[in-house]
């Protein structure tokens, strides 16, 4: 252990920098003009604040509901089964076919093909100053006919009428000329599609069209149905995420607005973020989709009841009581009926089995089977159908897949989510690590730091005689200065960013000047932030200037060497890299604040990649719906229930052992003590033998000089004792018109400072078991304490040995006798008990 005893003794005017101190070199006082200015950019810093919370906090509902339509539209399509021409009924209607001319084609504006649908882009290329190029869109145009959809059991008209029909074409032509490109999206004739509509009956039979209300949203495209889902699978789980991430940085701006820095406050909030988007985007869709369902199966029913009696009535054959009565259909009762008759009442009960089937199979499925009773939805009673129609049935709904995440895509998110999750985690947890640090470590006084971690507050002051840097921008004395000149590209450039042309630092060592001294502080590898900024801009040229100005109030955290330079006093240095080593002009607050919120940003950013490896592995076992939303928010709020024991658990771990060092220190204290009262005793005991019988005892002194047994290098106590008697008997020799009552003064000098020591540390020892005791018996730190087995550690009390809590006597220095002094040991022990 070692303190700052030197200096105490350099607070005195005589040590103030040439030219007056604090004079003209320090920065201009602010004036009204200054503080109205700083008034204003505090203003506009916190409204800027504000406006990127609620725009984030908008961004985040707005891709959250996009993400919900898209879900939504996914599950549209899984709860519509396909069937075929033959059994259609009034209402929404997924089907398959190839596309056959109605009346007429259109002619494709490029190539002039005959097509039903087609798209034209036509792009110009741009050139920025740069030589990058890019493609603006000049002109977009797009045309549908009608069409018939044809499939095995025959065709049905597809009126095109709606505009706004989603319509997934493939692009079929490509060609540029000179800085054009022309491109043609394309479904022509004999194309394969599936399409999403209203199915109605008209004198001329049913036709399926966009513009009836329901259920759907209507698609045409030229992919599979399973294809279409997938694709919206991925943009749900994408949008999801990205509105999860704009609300978790709404959260992290509104805690700087106000300004919060309490890691437990922010992850609650962000677990809050997490549970209710995510629990809330599971609820609404499956509350939107059980309704749906069931509004759709019971619309079948009807509907399809209403076909089949028609039939039955139609052909003169006589409904039954019941529906469940009806029976096979090749049954004698219904040989009235055609083979197309019979076929199409089969195939419309085949629709409305599979119908009740899916929506009571979706209702199964859990949460949904403990949702639905909660809104009122309940499983419908099953269509009974013949064997023929229900193996019919199984064997449809074997080709039919709910959809889940293609392995490659699930793959490429677990893998980017660990990445992201690894790199957020660890960024995040390190810059939290930080403020926790500055957060638990109390400011020493400059002649009060001791050997190890140390926290400074003063004034910024150079090292004597030794000229200060001059900032090139605002041409102030400054001891750290950074200045960066940034160059914008022109006009016409398609990125206009700013270009770093020069940037430099400069940092010199200096003192840290407080209210009981100074300490020199070496900046070498420190991590500088400057509170002051001045930046200007001429032209295409912006220049940028941080400075810590000559007597600006400075805050260091770093550990605190012997100065290699006269190993006499301490200096901060950056010796212990696994400590932080930070110099700033913004207050401990302020700093506190600015590495609070790199934290959360970067834990923003892991809680993020969580959601994307959950919704990665997930997504590959369990269908896209509710479940995988309840299952991402699980393993998300794990993550940060994690985090938040780590961030706990490691601040016991670094109080305990604050602990532990500072009663280290107070040991090799009371060591010091007992040693430095030995040396000196026998020192004194040899000057007052040197005034009697001075001739003799040289000579006696130097032979004992020469005949003494050189200690092992690497026993320190020995060698000190070795080197010390050594200056003593050089001492009395070169000097022995030495007094005894000199060397006494130096010895109450020496003893008051051991003493001033030891009060110091003590101090810091009972400041760092209350904060210990204190951390412990707080929630939810107490639960923290309780599993690790962190137990509570007692104060040091006036109640200690006499040995070591009372100052040594003068009069027992002359003894030497070893049995009537207290080992350190002994001593030490005592304190401890």
């Amino acid at each position: 252990m070692t303190t700052n005893h030197n200096q105490r003794s350099t607070s005195s005017s005589n040590n103030t920098p040439p030219g007056g101190g604090l004079d003209s070199e320090q920065p201009p006082p602010i004036d009204g003009r200054g503080r109205f200015h700083r008034f204003f950019s505090t203003a506009l810093k916190k409204l800027g604040l504000l406006l990127a919370c609620v725009l984030l906090a908008g961004l985040g509902l707005t891709l959250g509901w996009y993400s919900f339509t898209n879900i939504e539209k996914m599950r549209q399509l899984e709860r519509t089964p396909e069937i075929p021409n033959a059994s259609i009924i009034t209402g929404e209607v997924n089907l398959s076919g190839t596309v056959v001319k109605d009346k007429e084609l259109l002619r494709s504006p490029r190539t002039n093909t005959n097509t039903v649908y087609y798209r034209y882009t036509i792009e110009a290329e741009k050139r920025d100053s740069d030589g990058s190029t890019s493609w603006e869109r000049v002109h977009t145009s797009s045309d549908l006919v009608d069409f018939i959809l044809m499939d095995s059991t025959g065709g049905i008209l597809v009126s095109a009428t709606d505009p706004g029909v989603e319509i997934d074409a493939p692009r079929s032509f490509r060609e540029r000329d000179g800085s054009r490109r022309y491109t043609e999206y394309r479904i022509d004739a004999r194309s394969e599609v599936f399409i999403l509509g209203y199915a109605q009956e008209t004198p001329e039979g049913y036709q399926v069209g966009f513009l009836e209300p329901g259920n759907y949203d209507p698609i045409i495209s030229a992919g599979t149905e399973y294809e279409l889902r997938h694709s919206r699978t991925i943009i749900s789980g994408v949008m999801i995420a990205l509105g999860v991430g704009a609300l978790l940085f709404s959260v992290f701006f509104l805690l700087r607005l106000f300004p919060v820095h309490h890691s437990a406050l922010y992850l609650s909030m962000a677990t809050v973020v997490v549970v209710v988007a995510l629990s809330f985007q599971s609820f609404s869709m499956m509350a939107s989709d059980l309704n749906r369902a069931d509004q759709s199966a019971v619309r079948t029913l009807e509907e399809g009841e209403r076909v089949i009696n028609e039939v039955l009535e139609r052909n003169d054959v006589a409904p039954p009581d019941t529906f469940e009565e009806l029976g096979s259909f090749d049954d004698a009762d219904y040989a009235k009926m055609s083979s197309r008759e019979r076929q199409r009442a089969s195939g419309v009960r085949l629709m409305m089995a599979r119908s009740v089937q899916r929506t009571n199979d979706n209702l199964s499925r859990f949460p949904e089977k403990v949702v639905g009773p909660m809104i009122g939805i309940h499983p419908l009673d099953p269509i009974d159908v013949t064997e023929e129609e229900q193996a019919q049935i199984e064997e449809l709904e074997a080709d039919y897949s709910p959809v889940r995440l293609d392995f490659r895509y699930g793959l490429g998110a677990i893998l980017v989510g660990i990445l992201g999750l690894i790199f957020g985690t660890k960024a995040g947890l390190g810059k939290i690590g930080v403020k926790r640090t500055i957060e638990n470590v109390p400011t020493s006084p400059t002649d009060g730091a001791v050997y190890g971690l140390t926290e400074l507050k003063g004034k910024a002051e150079r090292v004597d005689l030794k000229p200060c840097y001059t900032s090139p921008l605002s041409h102030i004395n400054c001891v750290y200065y950074r200045y960066k000149v940034e160059k914008k590209k022109p006009f016409g450039n398609r990125n206009r960013t700013w270009r770093t042309i020069r940037d430099e630092s400069k940092v010199m060592p200096f003192y840290c000047r407080d209210h009981a001294g100074r300490m020199l502080i070496k900046p070498e590898g420190a991590e500088c932030v400057a509170a002051r900024r001045i930046r200007e801009r001429k032209g295409r040229r912006r220049y940028t200037e941080w400075t810590i100005a000559e007597y600006d109030d400075v805050y260091a955290l770093g550990s605190a060497t012997i100065n290699p330079d006269d190993h006499e006093e301490l200096v901060l240095t950056d010796e212990d890299e696994e400590t932080p080593f930070i110099i700033t002009s913004l207050s401990e607050g302020e700093l506190m604040q600015k590495k609070a919120a790199a934290g959360f940003m970067h834990l923003n950013f892991g809680i993020v990649a969580s959601m994307m490896a959950a919704m990665g592995l997930a997504g590959m076992v369990v269908t896209f719906g509710p479940m995988l939303y309840v299952t991402t928010a699980a393993i998300s709020c794990s993550y940060l229930f994690v985090v938040l024991v780590f961030l706990y658990y490691n601040d016991l771990v670094f109080l305990r052992e604050r602990v532990e060092r500072n009663w280290s220190n107070i040991d090799v204290a009371l060591k010091k003590r007992f040693d430095l009262i030995q040396h000196l005793a026998e020192m004194v005991q040899d000057y007052m033998v040197h005034e009697r019988q001075l001739q003799r005892d040289v000579t006696e002194a130097r032979r004992a000089r020469h005949t003494a047994v050189t200690s092992s290098p690497d026993n320190v106590e020995v060698a000190a004792e070795e080197r010390v008697r050594n200056q003593i008997l050089a001492t009395v020799e070169d000097y022995p018109e030495l007094k005894s009552r000199e060397v006494v003064a130096e010895l109450m000098r020496a003893l008051s400072d051991v003493e001033n020591d030891i009060a110091l540390m003590r101090q810091g020892y009972n400041d760092s078991v209350e904060r210990y005791n204190t951390r412990i018996a707080h929630f939810p730190e107490i639960l923290v304490a309780y599993v690790a087995n962190f137990q509570k550690t007692l104060h040091l009390h006036s109640t200690k040995s006499e040995a070591e809590r009372r100052p040594v006597p003068i009069e027992d220095l002359n003894s030497t006798d070893s049995e009537t002094s207290p080992t350190v040991s002994e001593a030490s022990s005592t304190v401890k008990t």
